[in-house]
């Protein structure tokens, strides 16, 4: 049985309170690389979804990528003495602040670049339905992943039994930074950092035969949270670019991607401000 409800309506005081800075564990990201816009900029997932002991005082990430409690403040405060987990949590942009420096939540625009939602026809290529011993999610695979030859991975699978591995088979997997989002019985919801009126926020949805990688719902609702890194890479080649003698800008290529750059900032061949 559910220790809680997923959609269960939470106090917006809870986000804030424990936001404050608090222990957390430093722990270094995946090793799959994931792009998530036009200009190439990559991420790492966080080892395990975003955890809060409330008998240490601790944020943490969940032991495992398939580690998941389900388990709300609501649950919390209902349960006097319960010390463990919590795992589910109302929106706020800034949940990386309770790991450390440099761990983020990803944008909408990201979650839809990162599943390709514009080119789904019968689902994403990177990404498919899966379960883990007995625990059911979405599961990623980084940008050049090569399949196993004993390990296969069906994209775009909409059910639970398609993509089905051992615990065995997941430890190989997850050594090639295969990426696994755990889900509450049979849907998973995980929030973006992205903000959708005064109410609402957008999460990424996923459920048998369906996922959606901007659905706008109540901030005040319970749901999951995985953080980034940002993969620093640094500039490969510059070539200065001048008109009649005066310098007006550099021409870089960065991690594949050329690159403008102009008073310190840099933008895509397009004109698009890459922060």
């Amino acid at each position: 049985m559910r220790k809680a409800i997923c959609m269960y309506s939470l106090v917006c005081a809870f986000v804030f309170a424990f936001l404050m800075p608090h222990n957390a564990q430093a722990v270094e990201p995946l090793t799959g690389e994931f792009t998530v816009n036009d200009a190439g900029l990559k991420v790492q997932f966080a080892p395990g979804n975003l955890q809060y002991m409330p008998g240490k005082d601790t944020w943490r990430f969940a032991p495992s990528q398939t580690d998941y409690a389900d388990v709300n403040e609501a649950y919390f405060n209902d349960n006097p003495g319960y010390s463990e987990v919590i795992d589910l949590f109302p929106w706020g942009a800034d949940y990386g602040a309770c790991i450390g420096e440099g761990w983020r939540m990803l944008t909408d625009e990201e979650w839809q670049y990162l599943l390709r939602e514009e080119e789904l026809g019968s689902g994403p290529e990177n990404a498919g339905q899966a379960t883990i011993g007995t625990q059911h999610g979405l599961m990623l695979v980084p940008d050049g992943w090569v399949e196993f030859a004993t390990l296969t991975f069906e994209p775009s699978a909409n059910n639970w039994t398609t993509n089905v591995y051992t615990t065995d088979n997941w430890t190989e997997l997850e050594k090639s930074g295969v990426v696994f989002l755990p889900c509450a019985e049979e849907m998973g919801m995980y929030w973006s950092a992205t903000p959708n009126g005064q109410s609402k926020a957008y999460c990424m949805y996923f459920t048998t035969g369906s996922i959606a990688a901007n659905t706008p719902d109540e901030r005040i609702k319970s749901f999951s949270i995985r953080l980034v890194k940002e993969v620093k890479g640094e500039p490969t080649e510059v070539e200065e670019m001048t008109n009649d003698g005066v310098r007006m800008m550099d021409k870089v290529l960065h991690d594949g991607q050329m690159l403008i750059v102009r008073d310190g900032k840099r933008y895509t061949v397009t004109g698009t401000e890459v922060r």
